[in-house]
This record gives C-alpha cells, structure tokens and sequence, in this order.
C-alpha cells in the first residue's frame, strides 16, 4: 500500500468516493436487469397468459351453449321450434367461431399454444359438419331416429374430445402462468438476497474505507496537530514521524522537522549569546537584559 499512501489526499478521497459510487452502480444494473426481467414476464402474462385462459373459458362456454341448443333441437318435435333453435345454433356458433379467430390471434406466434389452437380448429371443423351434413338434414327429412343416433353416438363423442381439447389447452395455460409467476418470484427473491449481499458487502467496505481513510489522513492529522501544538508551547524536543511519503502528510512532517530544526538553531544562538552576555558584562542594566533573555530563553526546550 506504499503506492497509495504517496499520492495525493485528493485523490485518496477520490479512490474512496469512487469505490462508493461503483457498489451504488453495481445495485442499480442489478436492480435495473432484474425489474427489466419482471417486466417482461408481467407482459407476457398479461398481453397472452391472461387473454388465453380467458378466451379459453369463453370458447368452452360458447361450446356447451350450442350443445345445449342442439339438444333441444334434436329433442323438440315441432317444425317451428326445430327451426328456431336451428337460428341460434347459427348465432351461437358464429359468437363461437369469432371468439376461436381471437384465441388464434392471440397464440399464432408462440410455438406452444398454436399446435392447440389448430387442433381446436380442425376437431371443431368435424364437429360441426356431422351436425350440418347429417343430423340437420336427417331432421329435417323427418329421420328423427337417424338424427337421435348421430347425437348421441358420433357427435358426442366429437363433442368429448373437443372438450379434452379445451381442457389440455387451459391445462398447459394454467401451467404456464404458474411457472411465469414462479419465475418471478424466484427473480425477485434471488434480487433480494444479491441486494443484501451486496448491501453487505458495501456496508463493509464503506467501514473499511473509513477506517483506512482514518489511519492515513486523520490519525496523521491529528499527529502533526499535536506536534505543532507542544511546539507552541516551546517543546523543541518533540520527535517528528520519518516523512517516508510523498503526499501532503509528508510533506507536513517535513515542514515540521525541518520549522523544528530552524528554532533548536535559533534557540541555541541565543542562549549562547545570553550566556556570554551575562558573563562578560559588568554594568548592572547588562545584567538585568541578560537575566531576562536567559529567562525567555529557558522557556524553549532544546
């Protein structure tokens, strides 16, 4: 660490505030990438997760509300009521038919919901044509036991797979929206605890850098402080630190040791002269100047 205690006190505290200021950046990309990833996973859940599970729902309704009309319609035995309930068949399928183009919309670009979309189109194609091509017109042409076969028989087994359809499609939606919010979870807890790492980590630092800071800024500070101070008071004897470093420090220990050296010169000049005075002179004011200086010369330490 000799390097670092020859430069500069200003960029010592530099170094210190710059070290503070990486960790801050540190948390802010973590916390930035983090949030970043959340709301990615918050978009999708909201622009397809929920749109589809929703959609899903609607479709299965639409779909047991045709069945129902179909079954009254098959079970009813009057012309006109056959031909009203046909009419919402028709309403009821084409609510259904727009709701199915909206869930394709939805899924036509993810390569795990498209297969089922298309696997709902093609089972509900087969569906509704052995209602339109056989059990209409067996109805119609008065085939009411025909018609009453292909219902129960063929159409319904349609009508059961189209259902397990559905219900692998809400399956797997419902599987991914649990690991979508898994996998938030886990982002935010694994967020969590790399902040309190972290958190740590640069609270530790900071009391390091402080300590450190401490040892070779104040400690020296108050040193020289206390040397300049005994120095004031006229103890020239006070030793002075080695300045083995280049920074201001040492220069301050320098200038001290060498203000030191200057006064102990100066000091025993006078006390010299002094002495020789109060030797030599014979008249009594001689006497009494030497007697002073001797005195204000007594008060330095050497």
């Amino acid at each position: 660490m000799k390097w670092f205690l020859n430069i500069s006190t200003r960029n010592k505290l530099f170094a210190g505030f710059t070290l503070m200021i990486a960790f801050i950046m540190i948390i802010m990309a973590v916390a930035y990438k983090a949030f970043t990833v959340i709301h990615e996973t918050q978009e999708v859940m909201i622009n397809l997760e929920f749109p589809v599970t929703l959609q899903l729902a609607k479709l299965r309704s639409m779909l047991n509300r045709e069945r129902e009309f179909m079954s009254r319609m098959v079970l009813s035995g009057k012309d006109a009521d056959r031909k009203q309930w046909h009419d919402d068949i028709k309403q009821a399928g084409r609510e259904y038919d727009e709701g199915m183009q909206s869930l394709l919309k939805l899924v036509r670009d993810n390569a795990l919901y498209a297969p089922l979309a298309k696997d709902l189109v093609g089972r509900t194609g087969e569906y509704r044509n052995l209602w339109d091509e056989q059990i209409v017109p067996d109805l119609l042409r008065g085939k009411t036991r025909d018609a009453h076969a292909a219902f129960l028989g063929r159409h319904l087994e349609l009508y059961d797979q189209l259902r397990e359809v559905f219900v692998k499609f809400s399956g797997v939606s419902e599987m991914r929206d649990r690991e979508l919010r898994n996998e938030s979870e886990k982002i935010m807890t694994n967020t969590l605890r790399l902040f309190l790492v972290i958190g740590v980590v640069a609270l530790l630092a900071g009391l390091a850098l402080a300590i450190f800071i401490t040892g070779v800024i104040g400690t020296p500070l108050r040193q020289a402080s206390s040397i300049a101070e005994k120095i004031a008071y006229g103890d020239l004897t006070v030793p002075i630190p080695p300045a083995d470093r280049k920074d201001e420090i040492g220069s301050l220990f320098f200038a001290l040791g060498m203000m030191i050296e200057s006064l102990r010169v100066v000091t025993r000049e006078i006390k010299s002269s002094v002495e020789v005075i109060g030797a030599e002179a014979g008249p009594e004011d001689l006497q009494a100047l030497a007697a002073k200086l001797k005195k204000l010369v007594s008060q330095y330490k050497v």
